[in-house]
């Protein structure tokens, strides 16, 4: 076989792959976990240290804003979104992800969702006066997929 079919071969089971595992995704979401719980487990991928370390940084400077980029399914955006009281805007560049995130946090009111690719979404938002003129938290979570925009 060679190397060019191999290469279209590898790259349209890959798709299929991740889309079957969207759809276990959104199964799992719907059936376990429809609407974001705040809970000491949730956000930053359950990660205490990163935890510690945001809250160190909200004690010491007064932000406006939050941005993240990668909602995926909105427990970290949920978490900024609950423990700040600020506004958060978030993207997510895979549409079903973006779908459940805002299932699962359509009751939180200061919750901004984009559905777009990270660098588009950040070119966006630095062009809104009321966020380029005050300090934002800025939270660069993209980082999946055959195109990695943190590169």
């Amino acid at each position: 076989m060679s190397s060019l079919i191999m290469k279209i071969r590898d790259h349209y089971f890959r798709d299929i792959i991740n889309q079957i595992n969207d759809m276990e995704t959104s199964i799992n979401v719907i059936v376990n976990s429809p609407k974001y719980v705040h809970k000491d487990s949730a956000g930053f991928n359950g990660v205490m240290s990163r935890k510690l370390a945001f809250n160190e940084i909200l004690g010491c400077y007064q932000f406006n804003n939050l941005i993240e980029t990668g909602t995926y399914l909105g427990d970290t955006t949920g978490y900024f979104a609950i423990t700040t009281n600020k506004t958060v805007y978030s993207c997510e560049k895979n549409k079903r992800l973006y779908q459940l995130a805002q299932l699962r946090l359509s009751e939180i009111k200061n919750i901004n969702l984009y559905n777009m690719d990270s660098r588009e979404f950040i070119k966006k938002i630095c062009q809104q006066k009321n966020i380029i003129n005050d300090e934002c938290f800025v939270y660069l979570d993209a980082h999946w997929g055959k195109d990695i925009p943190l590169k």
